[in-house]
């Protein structure tokens, strides 16, 4: 027996759902190498590192366009409702999350060669474990929406304010130590500052990713600030 328009429809848009995860899986893979790029250009010193992580960036904002293309038709085309529906928002908005991330792992990759040109380089070894602390969420919130385990995360907006707290503990810091520098010292000290800043609003636009994951495959909201 043919199968009748209604499951046609439907297996239609299975695939081009399915794609579209895919897609965003794939953006979300070259966010996270993006800013692991980043990473090994501040804290190995190598500018080549930082080179990749800035030309890169090109492919992550064509693919979050062409994502923002494909959800539309995606909702215009099949008009998807109930859990279907809030997959491809979701989905859309991930899209746009990343792209910031990326977008600041530039700036990070930026700012990491003028430490790099200064001399000596700047002190970034100090800003490794925050480094790290947002690396960790960053993966976590990505591992949520790949897998659709929403368990691990829970407590991402706990991690969040700590990352916040820390940050702005060593800008503190910094702060101080720069007042005993010449201008030189002065603006490396800068740039780590720029850094920490950078490291804290990709705590925040992981939190978001989060959000989203829970958005696309639960009913549930995510905790409060309270439950957290």
């Amino acid at each position: 027996m043919m199968p009748g328009p209604n499951r046609h429809i439907l297996s239609e848009f299975d695939a081009a759902l399915n794609s579209f995860r895919d897609n965003a899986n794939m953006m979300a893979s070259l966010t996270q190498r993006n800013l692991d790029h980043a990473r090994q250009g501040l804290f190995e010193v190598d500018g080549d590192h930082c080179n990749t992580a800035i030309a890169d960036h090109e492919e992550i904002d064509l693919l979050e366009r062409q994502m923002d293309r494909d959800g539309m038709n995606l909702l215009m085309r099949f008009q998807p409702v109930a859990s279907d529906l809030r997959i491809v928002i979701a989905t859309m908005k991930i899209s746009v999350n990343l792209e910031r991330i990326s977008d600041l792992a530039v700036n990070i990759a930026r700012r990491a060669r003028k430490l790099i040109a200064a001399s000596p380089p700047g002190q970034a070894e100090a800003l490794r474990p925050l480094f790290e602390h947002a690396t960790r969420m960053l993966n976590d919130a990505v591992a949520a929406f790949s897998t659709g385990n929403l368990e691990p995360v829970r407590s991402l907006k706990i991690r969040d304010r700590e990352l916040a707290t820390k940050s702005q503990e060593l800008a503190g810091n910094i702060t101080t130590r720069m007042s005993f520098e010449l201008d030189d010292g002065v603006a490396r000290y800068l740039e780590l500052i720029f850094i920490l800043r950078y490291l804290e609003q990709i705590g925040n636009l992981s939190t978001n990713l989060v959000e989203d994951a829970v958005l696309a495959y639960s009913k549930d909201a995510i905790p409060s600030n309270e439950e957290c």
